[in-house]
């Protein structure tokens, strides 16, 4: 870890990045090894008058007193600074930057026997994506709304991905996830009708949707395969009335997963 004196020697430029890279490694690691350091860092940041107010007076709101050094109303109040940091320095904020969640975030592993729409219910497929982002955020909604298995076809990012990972939000190690064709997942379980997510299909809030289901979401730019399409039972769409006439394919998914589970409960 670099030094308060040689932070403070650098050219003002080397100086400004380097300080914007300890926020975010100490929001990432929860603390920089040392209160004393955390907190001469913050009177740096507070007492250098080239910053704008706003910068100086989020550092000044970092409070240190709690006895959890990565409690989360400090990484709240760093993630405000990082952001004030990142506008100063013209950096824009990528979504690998998420910041992963608190612990108490998280619940309990859903009970597959007993959950609503999702677990043993509802399985999703996902074919052809090409965001690793996008597969992320929908193993992130899969386990929120209680699904357990989630697969994807060899040509999409795997799940391991690190931009997937970090937009999971820790959400993958609590499912079973897959990666290969779709008839050997299909294979894996068993007395399920097949769903594609698509435009062109029945209003999935008119539609009477199966209880266990393989929903299947296809590719940003080219939506489900014609083979898939045809492979479904049911093709369902949400309907759309505005100016724009499709959705991201994860907040898509999550709109269905929401129908899904109204018409469980």
């Amino acid at each position: 870890m670099i030094s308060i004196r040689k932070l403070r020697s650098l050219a003002e430029t080397t100086r400004d990045r380097k300080v914007a890279r300890l926020v975010e490694v100490w929001i990432r690691e929860g603390d920089l090894g040392s209160r004393a350091f955390e907190r001469e860092l913050l009177s740096l940041i507070s007492a250098d008058t080239r910053y704008p107010e706003e910068i100086r007076s989020a550092a000044a709101r970092v409070d240190l007193s709690s006895t959890e050094a990565s409690d989360v109303r400090t990484i709240r109040a760093l993630d405000q600074l990082r952001g004030h940091l990142s506008a100063f320095l013209r950096l824009e904020p990528a979504e690998w930057d998420l910041v992963a969640p608190h612990p108490g975030d998280a619940r309990d592993p859903v009970d597959v026997r007993t959950s609503s729409a999702g677990g043993d219910a509802i399985a999703l497929y996902l074919e052809s994506l090409r965001s690793p982002f996008n597969v992320g955020s929908i193993v992130r909604t899969a386990a929120a709304f209680g699904v357990r298995c989630v697969g994807s076809s060899p040509d999409t990012p795997p799940f391991s991905h690190p931009r997937a990972v970090r937009s999971a939000m820790g959400a993958g190690h609590r499912l079973d996830l897959w990666q290969g064709g779709f008839a050997e997942f299909e294979e894996r379980l068993v007395d399920r009708s097949v769903v594609a997510l698509e435009t062109g299909g029945v209003d999935i809030y008119r539609a009477t949707l199966p209880r266990h289901a393989i929903l299947v979401v296809g590719s940003e730019e080219l939506g489900v395969s014609p083979d898939l399409l045809e492979r479904a039972d049911l093709r369902v769409s949400v309907p759309l009335r505005g100016s724009k006439a499709s959705l991201n394919v994860g907040v898509a998914l999550g709109i269905a997963l929401s129908v899904w589970d109204s018409q469980a409960t």
